[in-house]
């Protein structure tokens, strides 16, 4: 997420808005209120570059899905005290994976979610179907801030799909570290928590069935046997 991103589309409507007061950018005549019209719209500027605080509920919360949305579902094995993920919606409506460059959505469509206070174990949160990178990884330890540019990082990406609970991954954060290092990774651990995710989500699973949603291609749940009964 780069300021200078969000400042130029910020320019781009604030000269729009004085645009179409004046039938056009040639000529234009800078009146008091066309000046406080822009001025106005750049002061929004670090509210629009804010991203969206979300929260992480336990497994097996009750949420209500809105249209179009699915559930992601993100297994924790973090040790620190304020660590948070950084991700935002990519531009890549396929359900296909999208290229290793894949573009950011909108903007407005960065979010952040705080993980400090949270045990271990698997979590949910409501998303509008599509692509998402995760871009940053902060993992801060007593004075040394640590943190991982992910930006790039294909393996960190998941997809959610709409009415489906959507497997990322389990995000690992170590307790052990040097003061230039910690080891953090986001890794399919599907088959080994299978038994877990389906004894946490018994009613979810149900009106949400359980999906891979790993930024790496993943068969096993195509491949489990179909349960028969309850």
């Amino acid at each position: 997420m780069k300021p200078g991103f969000f400042l130029f589309e910020i320019l781009k409507v604030a000269l729009a808005k004085v645009k179409s007061l004046n039938g056009g950018v040639m000529g234009l005549h800078w009146g008091p209120l066309k000046l406080a019209l822009l001025l106005s719209t750049l002061a929004s500027a670090p509210l629009l570059a804010q991203p969206k605080e979300l929260k992480l509920e336990p497994a097996g919360t009750e949420i209500t899905l809105r249209s179009r949305y699915g559930f992601l579902l993100l297994s924790l094995d973090v040790d620190g005290v304020s660590s948070s993920l950084e991700f935002s919606r990519l531009g890549w409506n396929k359900p296909e994976h999208p290229p290793e460059r894949a573009l950011k959505g909108r903007p407005g469509e960065d979010f952040t979610v705080s993980l400090q206070g949270l045990d271990n174990g698997l979590y949910i949160l409501a998303l509008p179907e599509g692509w998402y990178q995760i871009t940053r990884v902060n993992a801060p330890y007593f004075d040394l801030p640590f943190w991982m540019d992910t930006a790039e990082e294909p393996s960190w990406r998941f997809r959610v799909d709409r009415e489906k609970t959507n497997y990322a991954g389990q995000l690992f954060i170590a307790r052990e570290r040097s003061s230039k290092y910690v080891k953090m990774r986001l890794h399919n651990r599907l088959a080994a928590e299978i038994e877990q995710i389906q004894g946490a989500l018994v009613q979810q699973l149900q009106v949400a069935p359980l999906a891979s949603g790993s930024g790496v291609r993943d068969d096993f749940l195509g491949e489990l046997p179909e349960r028969s009964g309850p």
